[in-house]
């Protein structure tokens, strides 16, 4: 017998996770304006054959998490934002075109992901984590005027820094540090 795969699933055009709510999302599906409420959760889980769901506008003021070869256009954050490492062993992981952290928002990053614009503004902190097997995000545009931690082999294009920006040493015993 043989297994039918189907390409596109759910599509939302204004998606409200309110305060409380628990949204966990799974598989290929698309959401124009997606809305965490504080005090709300989204969960972007991972996909064993890469499937991946698309986000037009993010706006996260709850918790959030990302695993997965996820595709995200403007996303904006003054909640907890965690992007991990994938759960399976494929290579590409999320991505993101225009990630705005604001005031108040913490983010961490650890494995490999793409951010092509990134900002985080003043009162707002990011972390990008060390990867043991020397996974990686890339940078194209970075600018700080709040926190900003990196450790590991990170690779950042054009960076301006008004704020606090700190660069450690490698957590793991590997060669390459951040460029």
């Amino acid at each position: 017998e043989e297994e039918v795969e189907l390409e596109d699933l759910a599509s939302f055009n204004n998606y409200m996770n309110q305060k409380g709510g628990m949204t966990s999302i799974q598989g290929t599906h698309q959401f124009k304006n997606m809305t965490n409420a504080k005090g709300a959760k989204v969960i972007v889980l991972d996909h064993k054959t890469g499937q991946f769901s698309t986000f037009g506008n993010t706006n996260n003021m709850g918790q959030m998490q990302v695993s997965g070869l996820h595709q995200f256009n403007n996303t904006q954050n003054s909640g907890q934002f965690v992007v991990q490492p994938r759960q399976f062993k494929l290579m590409d992981l999320a991505q993101f075109n225009n990630f705005v952290n604001k005031e108040g928002g913490n983010v961490q990053v650890t494995g490999t992901h793409a951010f092509k614009n990134i900002k985080n503004e003043k009162k707002a902190n990011m972390v990008f984590n060390d990867h043991k097997d020397g996974q990686f995000a890339t940078f194209g545009n970075t600018v700080n005027a709040g926190e900003m931690q990196v450790s590991g082999l990170h690779q950042f294009d054009n960076t301006q820094n008004s704020g606090q920006f700190v660069v450690q040493p490698r957590q793991f015993k590997l060669m390459d540090l951040a460029t």
